[in-house]
């Protein structure tokens, strides 16, 4: 997997989210979410979802926009929202996911 990462990260420029900034990002995002709402987010190059799976996770109704010039981490991403009983909505240039 290493291997394959690295040949990914030299032909796509592919750079993931450390998990201790990720966690900062969610944590500064959720401080200006609204608890009587549905929340709308827009995530232009959602990867694997570290930014993504967190927010949904919350306690929060969100509905997030995903984006990714790489499909294959958008099918990745949203085969784990279905795993997590989340609504998926595929729109050909990108995926949008709701928790609610």
């Amino acid at each position: 997997m290493s291997m394959q990462h690295g040949r990914r990260t030299k032909k796509y420029q592919d750079f993931f989210t450390p998990a201790t900034l990720a966690k900062e990002m969610v944590d500064q995002t959720l401080k200006h979410l609204h608890k009587d709402r549905v929340n709308r987010v827009l995530e232009p190059a959602a990867g694997t979802g570290a930014l993504v799976i967190p927010l949904l996770e919350s306690d929060y109704q969100i509905e997030i926009t995903c984006m990714d010039i790489q499909r294959d981490y958008l099918d990745f991403l949203a085969a784990r929202a279905k795993m997590k009983e989340w609504s998926v909505e595929d729109m050909g240039w990108g995926i949008r996911i709701k928790n609610f």
